[in-house]
């Protein structure tokens, strides 16, 4: 018995010197997730992710121990397994002992009775031949009753092993049951180790599992947080580019050479400003929707000159590449040469619906990409709150300000853009009201009207462009203000009527 202590203590020291500490890392079981060891750990106040962990530590702690003992339970029951067999074995060793001894002992004693009856029958048969008739009945009757005694003698020493034989089988048998009545309540208590367990499995599954629906909750909340912030951050910038008060221009009257006496009103040239370092803007090519190849040639059709307006965007171009917060849309400016009315029909307004229509155009088309732009917005806050590297986050945050920058630009050429549609369409109502100037200006005989626009570029020579032709068409007027975009800039444009 001290043997079989000995070993079991032996092998739960060397269970417990084998297990290994679980990391500390990875806070679940069934889970890939792994805590940064950076990560500081605050015990105080713990939050619901904190006290779930030391729960889930407190049902490991719990789980290491049943382990521990449901190990040296298997084992206490090995030894009781081996005792038993051994001890049975030494009780049949015994029992068959003394099932030889007493059949030895019974021999014995049945030889030594016969060895006796030979003898005397012997020595009887050699007194008795002389007196064969006389002593015939006394031979049989002492033949018959002589032996009786030796025969019935039963041994001393037999029957006093048996009873020692006897009480030790008891004695043995009152510890096999009281070793079996251990072994039923270690097993007990192993079903109920194993219930408890299994309750532990449980419950630790739906932990995790609640677990990854916060988580995924969380998801959700940011993301929905991050486009109701994207949302804020347009509405903020297109409130403050509408809000923003009009510049003051000067207006200078255009006395034309016939003698009329209606007003030209002249735009007033802006004045230069020192030359601030260009900042080239960089362009990503994927989010172009525009096709290699595609004929982009001169057209009065919006979809043409709109893949035209994507081409240049496509190229390295001065006005495009300037730095976001300088790069504002610059609207088309009309203004109204000289003209003489030498009697005929009067002038239509099918031009001015016509360029209204384009700017309709064109304010969607950067309407669209302003939200294109919102959208990237979004998709960098969202990268920038997932982001774990540093430098990564600062790159992000510096593409974030660039964009924010960029969409304050887009915002301020939608503003501009939507004063000068409201500008041209009080023009046009002005216009249709009668005017006792307007009655007295003629067109020529032909129908056709001649303007002549002056152009002047810093450091350039004088441009003079004469257009004649119907006052329906704008094919000269797309293609004027396509040059106007690609070739001036904001400081060196002036316009003389």
């Amino acid at each position: 018995m001290m043997h079989n202590r000995g070993a079991a203590t032996y092998e739960q020291d060397t269970v417990q010197n084998s297990y290994q500490e679980y990391p500390s890392t990875q806070p679940f079981i069934n889970d890939p997730y792994r805590r940064p060891a950076q990560k500081p750990v605050t015990p105080y106040p713990e939050s619901n992710r904190q006290a779930v962990m030391s729960a889930l530590r407190g049902l490991q702690e719990k789980i290491r121990q049943l382990e521990l003992d449901r190990t040296q339970a298997e084992s206490n029951l090995r030894n009781l397994a081996q005792e038993t067999t051994r001890y049975r074995d030494i009780l049949q060793d015994e029992h068959d002992a003394t099932n030889i001894s007493l059949q030895s002992a019974n021999i014995s004693a049945s030889a030594r009775d016969v060895h006796t009856k030979l003898g005397s029958a012997e020595k009887r048969c050699v007194a008795l031949e002389k007196q064969l008739d006389q002593m015939r009945e006394m031979v049989k009757s002492s033949g018959d009753h002589a032996p009786c005694p030796i025969r019935h003698k039963p041994p001393v020493s037999t029957a006093t092993t048996s009873l020692l034989d006897h009480h030790r089988m008891q004695s043995e048998q009152r510890e096999i049951t009281a070793q079996l009545s251990k072994i039923s309540e270690l097993e007990r208590a192993q079903m109920k180790l194993t219930a408890t367990q299994t309750l532990a499995e449980n419950k630790i599954r739906e932990l995790e599992e609640k677990l990854r629906e916060e988580r995924h909750h969380r998801k959700l909340m940011q993301q929905k947080a991050s486009e109701l912030e994207a949302a804020a951050a347009s509405n903020r910038i297109l409130q403050v580019s509408e809000q923003r008060p009009k510049k003051t221009k000067k207006k200078r009257k255009c006395v034309p050479p016939g003698g009329s006496t209606s007003r030209m009103p002249r735009p007033a040239s802006s004045k230069r400003s020192g030359s601030a370092p260009k900042q080239h803007f960089k362009l990503k090519i994927g989010d172009i929707p525009f096709i290699g190849g595609t004929s982009v040639g001169p057209s009065h059709s919006v979809p043409a000159n709109f893949q035209e307006v994507l081409s240049l965007m496509k190229s390295h171009n001065n006005q495009l590449c300037e730095s976001p917060r300088n790069a504002t849309y610059r609207p088309p400016k009309t203004c109204k040469g000289t003209s003489r009315r030498r009697g005929g029909a009067p002038r239509s307004l099918n031009s001015n619906g016509n360029c209204n229509g384009d700017l309709t155009e064109l304010l969607l088309q950067l309407q669209d990409e302003f939200g294109a732009m919102s959208f990237e917005h979004q998709e960098l806050s969202r990268q920038i709150e997932e982001a774990t590297d540093v430098r990564l986050r600062d790159d992000l945050e510096r593409d974030l300000e660039l964009l924010v920058a960029s969409m304050e630009a887009k915002g301020e050429q939608i503003a501009r853009l939507r004063r000068h549609q409201e500008k041209l369409l009080r023009r046009q109502t002005s216009k249709r009201r009668p005017s006792s100037a307007a009655s007295t200006i003629s067109l020529p005989t032909n129908g056709k009207v001649e303007v002549v626009t002056t152009i002047k570029t810093s450091g350039g020579a004088v441009q003079e462009r004469t257009t004649t032709g119907s006052a329906g068409k704008t094919l000269n007027l797309l293609r004027n203000l396509q040059r106007i975009q690609t070739t001036l800039r904001k400081d060196d444009l002036s316009w003389d009527c």
